[in-house]
């Protein structure tokens, strides 16, 4: 299977559903973006950690070296894999194991963090880092292995990611790429997912809807889009999926990225509420309609009754129509009740 090196602006979704503990910090040392895992596992929300500088939540005893390793890669190392003990919400503290790649361009550290608490340590204590000190062929051999490292990792989080995911050309329209989880969702083996189009993978009716946006300029522009839409699987059956997409560049393809998620449960839930609620307006003009007539003869009635008057006669007619309202209703709400029992609400 053929993956791109994607960067990291074009792999902008896979940074947010990583199941690793990814961030960037800005060459100041502070905070730029980390993903849900990284809050997941230290216990801070992504607003508590952006707001204050990297090297508090690392370990007092630590955080001396941690400076100095961020100084090193301002001034010029581009990578570098160390350990440090980064303290959570909770107070306690892990051990990381940080891989920093530097991108001065934009004055950024992309960092992927491992918490490695109670493994061996790597490098004998924390507090310690591995980087090519000597200048020229090993420190550029260096920096490519971990940049081919970076795009490996990058192959796995696409491979694995459990959120169905593929990319197509934005020319001809093909599938060019598609993970495992894409497979399992629409029923096709790699090699038949990858002889589909765009078209392929929607039912008859959508396809005008298609046609008409991919006539939109946007959809080639570097910009992500979200949406619902009916896609059709390899049975023939329909499901709903929410997409969001991306740019990407694959070799000579100008491509997106696709993130699909499967929203079917959620769109017959909803679906099966306006029904039901549907059948509770027809319900409840029927049953309106039909307690009307006891209900206007019951206040008739009782306008009639005279508790003054000696005649016993005229005040025992009146109960038993009264009776006989009563009945009447007792019978329309029964008849209520099964049909709110076979329509099933």
């Amino acid at each position: 299977m053929q993956f791109p090196n994607l960067s990291a602006n074009q792999l902008e979704l896979l940074f947010e559903s990583s199941p690793e503990c990814l961030c960037l910090l800005h060459f100041e040392g502070k905070f730029l973006k980390t993903n849900p895992a990284f809050s997941n596992t230290s216990g801070y929300s992504n607003h508590e950690l952006v707001s204050r500088p990297f090297t508090d939540f690392v370990h007092s005893q630590d955080r001396e070296f941690t400076g100095e390793i961020l100084g090193r890669m301002r001034a010029g190392e581009a990578a570098i894999t160390f350990e440090n003990r980064f303290e959570l919400k909770n107070l306690q503290h892990k051990r990381f194991l940080w891989n920093c790649y530097a991108i001065p361009q934009h004055e950024l550290y992309y960092c992927t963090a491992k918490d490695i608490s109670g493994k061996p340590e790597c490098f004998g204590q924390s507090g310690q880092a591995e980087s090519e000190k000597t200048a020229g062929g090993p420190i550029r051999k260096k920096q490519e292995i971990d940049m081919q490292h970076l795009a490996e990792d990058y192959k796995v989080m696409f491979a694995n990611n459990p959120l169905p995911m593929w990319a197509y050309d934005l020319d001809q329209l093909k599938i060019l790429m598609v993970n495992d989880a894409a497979l399992s969702l629409y029923g096709y083996n790699r090699k038949e997912f990858l002889a589909l189009d765009l078209y392929d993978l929607r039912p008859e009716g959508e396809h005008e809807r298609l046609r008409q946006e991919l006539k939109d300029k946007y959809i080639y522009h570097d910009l992500k889009l979200s949406s619902e839409w009916q896609h059709k699987k390899k049975d023939g059956s329909i499901i709903y999926v929410d997409i969001a997409s991306h740019i990407i560049r694959l070799s000579e393809h100008r491509a997106r990225l696709i993130v699909a998620n499967n929203i079917t449960d959620r769109r017959k839930a909803q679906e099966k509420l306006l029904n039901q609620n549907k059948q509770l307006r027809e319900i409840a003009q029927l049953s309106s309609h039909e307690l009307r007539g006891p209900v206007a003869s019951i206040l008739g009635l009782v306008s009639m009754f005279d508790e003054s008057c000696a005649d016993p006669n005229l005040n025992s007619q009146i109960i038993k129509k009264l009776e006989l309202c009563a009945k009447d209703m007792d019978k329309v709400i029964h008849a209520i009740v099964k049909k709110t029992y076979q329509e099933g609400i």
